[in-house]
């Protein structure tokens, strides 16, 4: 009531003054008034319009406030009007920046928070704008992409906020956490753990809340597990339960629980894993009823675990549980909504459902480009077109896919260094993209690149690592360099057994590489011994209709072809031809055209090269 009073009070304030001028203005025709006197009066309505529009942006009336600081920004006599105090132009200027952040107007928010920086000098009167403003700015450079800017933009707020008030202040262990959570962001995790740690030392020296001290443990637990420091990270998670569970079960309590079952998954205990999902969404039910976005972000980490179990029906069953509680909350078109809808993909894909997994992922592709500003989801628009050229290269689509791999790396390398990981796993792709193709040599260049950086600037990405060697070895075996593929492809089963064990779909894959090079190297017994094996893991993995199953039934096709035991031949061709067809491979998919060519020759001599997997 307060401020519609004060409006009125300065409306009526301003229709006199604009009446005064008019008069001004008629009797300087007649020589009576000067125009330093006019020009006094204008001045006089600005500053009355300028607390008008400040009244407007209290009551939360932007667009009125928007059109009213734009007209004071345009006017040529607002230096003249703010001479004495111009930080209350950079103030204007800020708060038309914060109604662009507001309207998504990226662009405009930030050429004018820039504006503003560039005449506002730091003091206890202004940091809280300054602190807002730096924070909108830093989203801003986030939702495209840009941390290391973001980052740079909190460390220079830091830097002032310490000199000003100490490192033992409120606001500098905020500003810590931005700093942190950003650095997680860009893959600093041992940069992270310093601004964490000094974070943690500050809040228990000052006496902050239970809660903020819980929140950076939790914090710190999960950098030492991106840091494969396990022990450390199950510490720091254990001691933020304990002190949690003191203060009752809660959201945060469930948290933890998810956290230590995304420790679990990453040490390879997808089961201690469920079961701590479990042990979240038990507390999330006693206290929300199983019907909020904490019981979402539980039920998409279940998916998550049983698809790294490739248990997948499983996983588009939570999926599904999870998205359609966040589309209660948020919307059909939100951004998780639509991350949780490319999840369902994957895990069809996973299953070779690939008609069912390109429908999803063009859905979700079409769902981000009719959003207002869809430049802010270039990230997520890019990793679709990834998983869709993923689709492509399964079906044999070799040139869509090389396409559609390097639409996603052009965008990715306009928001992301090109040493990225994103950027690395999009190379790594486009290559085997090229390896389809039989643009071996092309393909090896491109892998050996990515392995270089990889093994000098993402030392710790070991799942990385191990796809891009098998991928080497893969492009050794098409250029029938069988040793070089062979100890390729050791080296890589080692690292599987160690990470995933014998009974998971990566180690049987790499199993059946290694069995196709014994073939090559007329080791016969010795192949036919491994894909058979091979076959029957992958049956109990994946099912009996699974396109990799199809795979190694062509492959055992084509050693019985060799072997002259053409009847077997013929019957395992029959098996994968089915498996093809049902999955909608076109005719001129590799794995069809090799088929047609085994049964044709069933019974004549020959020999028909072998396709590897990855």
């Amino acid at each position: 009531e307060q401020k519609d009073l004060a409006l009125k009070s300065l409306n009526d304030a301003l229709v006199i003054q604009k009446e005064h001028i008019e008069s001004q203005t008629s009797a300087r025709k007649l020589g009576q008034v000067d125009t330093d006197a006019i020009e006094r009066s204008k001045i006089n309505a600005i500053l009355l319009r300028y607390q008008i529009g400040q009244i407007h942006f209290l009551k939360g009336e932007f667009d009125l406030s928007l059109s009213i600081f734009t007209e004071i920004l345009e006017n040529e006599l607002l230096p003249k009007a703010l001479a004495h105090n111009k930080e209350e132009i950079a103030v204007i200027l800020s708060r038309s920046a914060f109604i662009h952040f507001k309207k998504e107007q990226y662009d405009e928010s930030l050429a004018k928070y820039t504006k503003a920086f560039s005449m506002m000098s730091f003091n206890p009167q202004n940091f809280r704008e300054t602190l807002e403003a730096t924070n909108n700015i830093a989203i801003i450079h986030c939702k495209r992409g840009g941390y290391n800017v973001a980052i740079s933009w909190y460390l220079d707020v830091l830097t002032k906020v310490k000199a000003e008030f100490g490192l033992y202040h409120a606001e500098v262990v905020n500003l810590l956490r931005k700093v942190g959570v950003l650095t997680i962001k860009i893959g600093d995790y041992q940069t992270c753990l310093e601004y964490f740690s000094t974070e943690l030392e500050v809040r228990i020296e000052i006496g902050s809340r239970p809660c903020d001290i819980i929140f950076t443990k939790r914090c710190l637990g999960d950098i030492h597990r991106r840091l494969k420091n396990y022990d450390e990270s199950l510490g720091y998670f254990t001691e933020a339960i304990d002190q949690q569970q003191i203060m009752g079960r809660s959201k945060t309590l469930a948290s933890l629980f998810n956290a230590i079952g995304v420790l679990q998954i990453n040490k390879g205990n997808v089961d201690d894993a469920l079961q701590y999902f479990e042990n979240a969404h038990d507390v999330l039910k006693e206290i929300e009823g199983n019907n909020d976005l904490s019981t979402a972000t539980t039920l998409q980490n279940k998916g998550n675990a049983y698809y790294a179990k490739e248990s997948f029906d499983k996983a588009i069953i939570s999926y599904r549980s999870s998205m359609r509680l966040l589309k209660k909350a948020l919307g059909d078109d939100h951004e998780e909504v639509l991350g949780s809808l490319s999840n369902i993909g994957k895990a069809y894909f996973g299953r070779g459902l690939f008609g069912e997994a390109m429908q999803i992922f063009e859905l979700v592709l079409q769902k981000y480009k009719q959003k207002s500003n869809p430049e802010v989801n270039s990230l997520e628009i890019s990793s679709t077109i990834n998983s869709i050229a993923g689709i492509h290269l399964k079906r044999g689509s070799f040139s869509e896919s090389v396409m559609c791999y390097k639409r996603s790396l052009k965008m990715k390398e306009l928001i992301l260094d090109s040493e990225d990981i994103d950027c690395l796993e999009t190379k790594r792709n486009l290559a085997w993209a090229r390896f389809k193709q039989t643009r071996y040599t092309d393909a090896l260049s491109i892998l050996n690149r990515v392995l270089a950086v990889l093994k000098t600037k993402h030392t710790d990405n070991e799942l990385n690592l191990i796809i891009t060697l098998e991928m080497i070895a893969s492009v050794f075996f098409k250029k029938r360099a069988y040793r070089k593929a062979k100890l390729n492809y050791e080296e890589v089963l080692n690292m599987k057994l160690v990470r995933f064990g014998e009974s998971h779909r990566q180690y049987v894959s790499t199993l059946h590489n290694i069995a196709l090079v014994h073939g090559e190297e007329g080791n016969l017994d010795s192949a036919l011994e491994l894909l058979i094996d091979v076959l029957q893991k992958k049956t109990i993995l994946l099912g009996n209709k699974h396109p990799e199953v199809g795979k190694t039934q062509s492959d055992l096709a084509h050693l019985h072809f060799i072997r002259h035991e053409f009847d077997e031949s013929r019957k395992k061709c029959g098996e994968a031809l089915k498996i093809f067809v049902d999955a909608k491979f076109p005719k001129n998919h590799t794995y069809m055209k090799e088929l047609n060519i085994r049964q044709s020759e069933v019974g004549k001599a020959g020999d028909v090269p072998l396709t590897c997997v990855c």
